[in-house]
């Protein structure tokens, strides 16, 4: 039982410290600001007499001035730091970012990708009968797109797959087949988001960045993918805006990305080694495939950075709602 406990902590410790860093750095930006906003209103009344705002009055103008964007920054950051010093015995910090062997082909297939499913993910939603949803920090990220790919294009897809491909997929495929280990971390990925309806493409996504990670053994492809996929999402809001556009326009996009989809995804798995889901694989440097059955609980594979590349291959609605629900 200890062992199973064990096991299942190793699993979510890192989800829980990524929830955890966005909730105390919030908290923390949070009062930063009623502090700022209380100092600003307490020399307003002595200079000029005037009366304290209703405690109402004051949340409202926290908010107003709360930007979503720099928590995110600062929680993603921190976060990264904190599992890097983690880490970094295991994954030998002196090639913790080294992009030695990953191949430019399949990077550059794997962000067309991201965009191509990002519109297609898009194109589905806007046109089935779901009423849209905006995530709960929509109305508080400000209007600065430089901040929002930073954050939500940059820091947040490196630390999501940081932690759901480079840790968990990795840590799973240890001790279970790599089918169960693909849903598991898929499933895992998709709860996190604390949306349904969120949580129903990043399930097929996470699958999707989990099966190129097992394929190539580098968490730069993953990363191009997620990367695109959220930056091409907060692009498309930016220019997009409120417009509307028309049904066939959109079914036309969808079909085409699909297409691109399907094909970027063929493409990849062409070159790739053939693994049955029900088998256990570790992946060691290099992008070679060793069967892996040790239930010792060691750092079997672990000493690897996940960083390391693997062998190369020599209706009419507003899109504003569906597009901002796409980021991962």
């Amino acid at each position: 039982m200890k062992k199973v406990i064990a096991h299942i902590w190793k699993v979510i410790c890192y989800p829980l410290l990524y929830l955890g860093m966005q909730v105390v750095v919030s908290f923390a930006y949070t009062v930063a600001l009623a502090v700022a906003l209380g100092i600003k209103i307490g020399m307003e009344s002595a200079a000029y007499g005037r009366v304290m705002p209703h405690e109402d009055e004051i949340m409202n103008m926290v908010m107003s001035w709360f930007n979503a964007t720099i928590s995110i920054l600062i929680s993603g950051t921190a976060a990264i730091l904190i599992i890097f010093l983690i880490k970094r015995k295991e994954w030998e910090s002196e090639s913790f970012w080294r992009f030695k062997d990953l191949k430019a082909a399949p990077a550059l297939l794997c962000a067309g990708l991201g965009v191509a499913l990002n519109l297609f993910t898009v194109g589905v939603f806007s046109l089935l009968p779901i009423p849209p949803q905006e995530q709960p920090f929509d109305l508080m990220l400000g209007n600065s797109l430089f901040l929002e790919l930073l954050s939500l294009a940059v820091i947040g897809p490196v630390l999501e797959e940081i932690i759901f491909r480079g840790i968990i997929q990795k840590y799973l495929m240890k001790y279970m087949n790599i089918g169960g280990a693909l849903i598991v971390q898929a499933f895992i990925f998709a709860f996190i988001h604390l949306n349904f309806t969120q949580g129903t493409y990043t399930f097929v996504l996470g699958m999707v960045l989990g099966v190129v990670y097992l394929w190539f053994g580098s968490i730069w492809l993953p990363v191009a993918i997620h990367v695109s996929y959220n930056a091409s999402s907060v692009i498309l809001v930016s220019i997009a805006g409120d417009t509307e556009i028309e049904a066939i326009y959109l079914i036309a996009m969808t079909v085409v990305a699909l297409a691109v989809s399907v094909g970027s995804i063929y493409t990849l798995a062409e070159k790739r080694p053939k693994l049955s889901l029900f088998e256990k694989t570790v992946r060691e440097p290099g992008g070679n495939f060793d069967g892996g059955d040790d239930d010792s609980g060691g750092d079997n594979g672990d000493s690897t950075p996940p960083f390391i590349g693997g062998g190369g291959y020599g209706e009419t609605e507003s899109l504003r709602p569906a597009a901002r629900a796409t980021s991962l």
